[in-house]
């Protein structure tokens, strides 16, 4: 998806259609309007690429609030908050790739330690703690390769619902499950639209360089067409005046 200022055009009789554009005496730049659609193009691409850490960083605010609302003890409240501090960044790390369409770098270590910081957290924390899950989720769903993280993901999903029961055996599993998929979504869905946006703007990119490319071989090979014709013509020429000049001094 790619987003584009209209650029001002003229009609025969004068009036101009599309966006306004100062220029002196009235004149219609199509170089400045070409930079206007760059840097709005630009804009839209950073602010889609901004998206999914923004979603990512709500639902992790939303997660500490309800481990402060559940939670009875301060030091567990600290000990909550602090391991988030531990696994977030690689949290980050793994979706800022994500929305620019590359492999994180380090990305199974650094998902081996949420892994391991998720895990030391459940039950020290407690049902409130189950929601950071969802970074796990989306972190496996980025990092492995398929089809493994389908496997895993599957996997995290279906222990979801059992370790909700253990945990809290008055939740409702279902509920709390599709909570799990709707908020690993409202990260994942972003980080990939973001990611197919920067692709589709490298291929853009990259086209616009073979057309370019393929623009000069076709001048070069009609400028050298011209060319060569023309010097043919020259030469013929010169050999005709040559032979004429023979001619009118054997008539001599």
């Amino acid at each position: 998806m790619t987003l584009a200022l209209t650029i001002p055009r003229r009609h025969d009789d004068g009036e101009t259609v599309g966006l306004p554009c100062a220029c002196p005496n009235g004149q219609v730049s199509e170089g400045v309007s070409r930079l206007a659609d760059e840097s709005y193009s630009a804009r839209a691409v950073r602010l889609v690429t901004v998206a999914p850490i923004g979603a990512a960083l709500g639902i992790v605010v939303v997660q500490i609030f309800t481990i402060l609302a559940d939670v009875r003890s301060l030091g567990t409240a600290a000990v909550a908050i602090a391991l988030i501090a531990a696994y977030l960044p690689a949290h980050l790390h793994h979706v800022w790739a994500a929305a620019h369409a590359n492999r994180p770098r380090a990305g199974y270590p650094t998902l081996a330690w949420m892994a391991v910081v998720i895990g030391v957290g459940t039950p020290l924390v407690g049902v409130g703690w189950l929601l950071t899950w969802v970074q796990l989720l989306v972190s496996v769903l980025i990092v492995l390769p398929r089809p493994w993280s389908w496997l895993v993901g599957l996997a995290i999903v279906a222990g979801y619902g059992p370790l909700d029961l253990v945990l809290a055996p008055t939740d409702h599993p279902v509920w709390t499950v599709l909570v799990l998929l709707e908020r690993t979504g409202a990260t994942l869905v972003p980080a990939w639209l973001s990611g197919a946006l920067h692709q589709l703007r490298a291929a853009r990119e990259e086209l616009a360089a073979e057309a370019v490319l393929r623009e000069r071989l076709r001048i070069d090979g009609e400028l050298a067409h011209t060319v060569g014709t023309s010097l043919d013509d020259i030469a013929a020429q010169g050999r005709r005046r040559v032979v004429v000049a023979d001619e009118r001094v054997d008539a001599a």
